[in-house]
């Protein structure tokens, strides 16, 4: 679809109205998509479910119908994903005309929406989609934000345009805007807005990168073995020829036995893929809202005709590499020199020897990379990210999903944190208005009273809002002044605890103690500081650590988190944190639960597929470089028997015998390992973005990576070598080539 949309984090509405109604020249037509998170209840449960809140427009723009029932058109009408129909109401089609109680507001369920479809979204979607006057019925105000704004290009338009020609709007509508023009941009949408493309898509680049150098050792073990084959079969092809058969017969002859191989192995490769699908599916991380809550992961994993033409074209194209040396050979045969030949020819020798090059080189720099990534795993896994992820578990939940008022929330929020301080081994409990580790948080844009920000400054600063104990409960020490306290006197300013990151950028050499920081042009004093924290990680483990502020977090009034520190293992303390929030409403649930060791490993995510994988297909390469090397030197020993039994009855040392093979060996060894070097070194920027902590010509890798294949060498030469040593001179003299 020729669509295209503007990215931006907190669209207010007026802004999505206004561009509606007066579309960009650049758009034939805007529609507008907002995220909500509300509670769903029937007499059994209460869960929290993805709501979108959609413009009148927006099935009519993406040419969407819905597959069962009719989409909404009524502002207390709602329609369903295929997912969410399947898991609450297990498929059943009478759910269409039942009542949802959103928030405890009912909205009957107009129909079902096609399997598959996530909206402009390519691997996740809400649950429910509600109108724009359906949202007005939630009495939520205007709470919703609309990140995405989206139309159909008119014909000739370009992005740019679209960019240029909407800032207008939003600048005039929006003073947040105007200080962030650099998080303003357009992108074509027509394969979908993706969170999973946007993260992982330089490493899934490497890792098809990967793939490939493995499909290529693959390709040049498979051509080896028939060139080998080839070889022994000379003779016998020469004869063919002699007596009459075309060398386009012997062509074909390849190209069937080619085929066939292709045929069983890419079937089988294209099975197993599709086997593994749902496995990768369930083994991949969460999406998450700007709210830092979980999305499901939604992909369409059924079978599609452009990924299995690929496929066949990849094993195509894989049978015309391994088939070309084999081909060339049976095609260059000298019938006259091959009969009278007492060996095999030596361009068939060459050949494999290159083909045994090409595996070694592409091996070093399967195991170059998987080493950098594997390092990078390790400097990440011991970097101080400046909390005790060890000790604390967290606890999502939001009373407002139960109807709770803002006071009533806050009373229940209070007497939940009095239980669990009371419980036996938990240290410390407190609130948060963000979880650390989760890839999102708040920014602000700060400078000190009275200086003004320039657009370089935009959004300079990570906020959380936090209750007392926070520090305490997270390990972060309060390196000078002091933490909040319940008697803290209300704002204005408002009374805020910094981290040394933020008195290094605006307090360089000055006590940051009782200064003012605020966020208008120029800065008026909004924050005192009253206390400044150690530095520490917010929303992963590679971020520079922001500059970061901290406010006391308000109960009561939206979904907040709660922390517990525990003397033990964490993870030990929660059912009994289940049993004090249950004891005090069991109709609240806790939305989510993790330890916070949990949520840093999940931060990881990335890079942990990426080093396993990397590993794997180092390994392989490693065992086919081995093997095709174990073969060559077999296959050669065989063919020299009789060369090395003249060599030993005129005196040659087994010492002697294993040197000759061993040289034959190591000179494609050599020429692999320093080939294979010379193009990491030149394609290493492809995986510097992946890496941290670590440099492409890291000395030691490179020192391993070398050491270990030579060790495969080694192993290799071994057998064949012993073997040429102790050939029996008498009986390889009596052999027949």
């Amino acid at each position: 679809m020729n669509l295209g949309g503007i990215v931006y984090p907190e669209f207010p509405r007026v802004v999505c109205h206004m561009m509606r109604s007066d579309p960009p020249p650049a758009l034939s037509e805007v529609a507008c998509e907002g995220e909500l998170d509300l509670a769903i209840s029937d007499r059994w449960q209460i869960e929290r479910i993805h709501v979108n809140v959609i413009s009148p427009n927006y099935f009519s723009l993406l040419g969407v119908s819905a597959l069962y029932g009719h989409l909404p058109s009524l502002p207390d009408e709602a329609v369903l994903s295929y997912p969410f129909w399947q898991r609450w109401f297990a498929s059943d089609r009478t759910a269409l005309g039942r009542k949802l109680l959103l928030d405890g507001h009912p909205f009957t369920v107009a129909g079902i929406l096609p399997q598959g479809f996530n909206g402009i979204q390519a691997d996740t979607g809400p649950d429910v989609r509600i109108t724009e006057a359906g949202e007005d019925t939630l009495s939520r105000g205007d709470a919703v934000a609309f990140p995405w704004v989206f139309g159909r290009l008119r014909s000739g338009a370009t992005l740019a345009e679209v960019t240029e020609q909407s800032e207008t709007v939003l600048y005039a509508a929006s003073t947040a805007a105007r200080k962030s023009r650099d998080k303003l941009k357009a992108v074509a949408i027509g394969s979908g807005s993706s969170a999973l493309r946007d993260r992982f898509s330089a490493a899934l680049i490497l890792l098809m990168a990967g793939t490939i150098l493995l499909l290529l050792i693959v390709c040049a073990n498979v051509a080896a073995l028939m060139l080998a084959r080839a070889a022994a079969q000379s003779r016998e092809t020469a004869v063919r020829i002699a007596v009459g058969a075309t060398r386009r017969r012997l062509l074909r002859q390849v190209a069937t036995e080619s085929a066939a191989l292709v045929l069983v192995g890419g079937a089988l490769g294209v099975a197993l893929a599709y086997a593994a699908m749902p496995l990768v599916i369930r083994a991949m991380p969460p999406i998450r809202d700007r709210a830092a809550v979980s999305h499901p992961l939604l992909l369409d994993i059924s079978p599609d005709v452009r990924i299995l033409a690929f496929s066949l074209g990849i094993c195509a194209g894989a049978a015309f590499l391994f088939a070309l040396a084999p081909a060339a050979a049976s095609v260059a045969v000298d019938v006259n020199e091959t009969l009278k030949a007492a060996r095999s020819s030596p361009k068939i020798a060459r050949s494999r020897g290159v083909l045994v090059a090409a595996q070694v080189a592409l091996c070093t720099i399967l195991l170059l990379g998987a080493g950098l990534l594997v390092r990078t795993l390790r400097q990440l896994r011991s970097l101080d990210a400046g909390f005790d992820s060890q000790h604390v578990v967290t606890f999502s939940l939001e009373p407002q999903m139960v109807g709770y008022t803002p006071e009533n929330g806050r009373s229940l929020e209070e007497r939940l944190l009095e239980q669990v301080r009371s419980l036996p081994g938990v240290v410390s409990a407190s609130y948060a208005g963000r979880g650390v580790m989760r890839g999102t948080g708040i920014k602000t844009t700060l400078a000190p009273t009275g200086v003004p920000t320039g657009p370089g400054d935009a959004l300079n600063t990570s906020m959380n809002g936090v209750t007392p104990d926070y520090f305490e409960t997270m390990g972060i020490r309060i390196l000078a002044g002091h933490g909040f306290t319940s008697r803290e006197p209300a704002g204005p300013p408002t009374l805020v605890v910094v981290n040394q990151a933020l008195t290094r950028r605006f307090f360089p050499g000055r006590d940051p103690l009782g200064q003012h920081l605020g966020g208008n042009v120029p800065a008026q004093p909004t924050y005192e500081i009253i206390g400044v924290a150690s530095d520490a990680k917010y929303r992963s483990l590679r971020e520079e650590i922001p500059p970061t502020l901290y406010l006391t977090e308000t109960l009561g009034n939206r979904a907040t988190i709660l922390h517990v520190r525990t003397a033990n293992d964490p993870s030990g303390i929660i059912n009994a944190v289940r049993g004090a929030l249950r004891s005090l409403d069991a109709r609240l649930p806790f939305y989510e639960i993790h330890t916070l060791q949990q949520e840093v490993d999940g931060s990881l995510w990335q890079e942990r597929l990426v080093a396993a994988l990397s590993s794997v297909f180092g390994l392989m390469a490693a065992v086919l470089a081995g093997v095709g090397l174990y073969g060559m030197l077999a296959q050669a020993v065989t063919q020299r028997r009789r060369e090395i039994g003249i060599r030993m009855a005129l005196g040659a040392l087994p010492g002697a015998i294993i040197r000759l093979v061993t040289w034959q060996a190591m000179t494609p060894v050599v020429a692999g390992v320093v080939t294979g070097l010379a193009a990491f070194a030149i394609g290493a920027r492809w995986i510097t973005s992946l890496l941290y902590g670590v440099r492409p010509a890291d000395p030691a890798t490179v020192t391993l990576t070398v050491a270990f294949v030579a060790l495969l060498a080694a192993g290799a030469i071994t057998v064949p070598a012993w073997q040429a040593a102790w050939v029996n001179p008498s009986k390889a003299l009596r052999e027949e080539n």
